[in-house]
């Protein structure tokens, strides 16, 4: 039986592997149709036909990226251990027993908010391409977002939630939820890493761009003041 990390990457792949195929039958299509005018229609139209040939040279240009994708994905399904999840996974230590660990963890303790599990030790985002996971520990810090969206720069025409997570090595994520998802995440992170920081400013902002080896330092001295009063508390 595959384990959690080759059934990620085999989603992952599989995924990348239909939609590449879709995006390039229909592409294929187009071209067909855009050839067929160029030589049928306009046959004797000279400026025309040659519209339409610049036509399908713009859209064999294009397919190249999906025909990429789509190469891609086949190599790799003779090789998981080159698919992004498993190198991202071999960063933290033997990818086996960690992918154990995970499936225990998402069995036993988990909460969900839409693309985005949590687990006690890990931080999963599933996308329909690649799956991102961090050790909990890794997390720096994590805030509420509300994005506006207008049309013509100046109408209002809706607006969605998130919460952004950023990690010690300067990687983030942004995950859509629901409103009520995001102020039930973050109680959830500050209970399991309390050491890490929590809520925007543009100050950690600007620390997380221009000096993320300073934005760790301070956080592994909240982390050892937290520890230190822990034990002292105990003791």
């Amino acid at each position: 039986m595959p384990n959690w990390v080759e059934q990620e990457a085999k989603r992952n792949n599989r995924n990348l592997l239909m939609i590449s195929v879709v995006i390039l039958v229909i592409g294929a299509v187009l071209l067909f149709l855009i050839y067929d005018e160029a030589t049928r229609r306009f046959a004797h139209d000279e400026a025309k036909k040659q519209g339409d040939l610049n036509a399908m040279y713009v859209v064999g240009a294009l397919l190249l990226w999906p025909l990429w994708n789509l190469l891609r994905s086949l190599r790799r399904m003779g090789a998981l251990h080159s698919t992004p999840v498993w190198k991202q996974l071999a960063q933290y230590g033997d990818v086996e027993q960690i992918a154990a660990h995970i499936a225990q963890e998402e069995q036993m303790d988990s909460s969900k908010y839409k693309l985005l599990t949590i687990t006690r030790s890990w931080i999963i985002r599933r996308g329909p391409f690649k799956t991102s996971v961090w050790p909990m520990g890794d997390l720096l810090w994590a805030y509420q977002q509300t994005t506006r969206v207008y049309t013509y720069a100046i109408i209002r025409i809706g607006k969605y939630h998130s919460v952004v997570l950023a990690n010690r090595r300067g990687q983030k994520m942004e995950v859509r939820m629901t409103k009520a998802q995001a102020e039930a995440l973050i109680p959830q992170l500050a209970e399991r890493v309390p050491w890490a920081f929590f809520g925007y400013s543009i100050e950690l902002w600007n620390a997380l761009r221009k000096d993320l080896a300073g934005f760790v330092a301070a956080l592994d001295v909240r982390r050892q003041q937290y520890f230190a009063k822990s034990k002292a508390a105990t003791s």
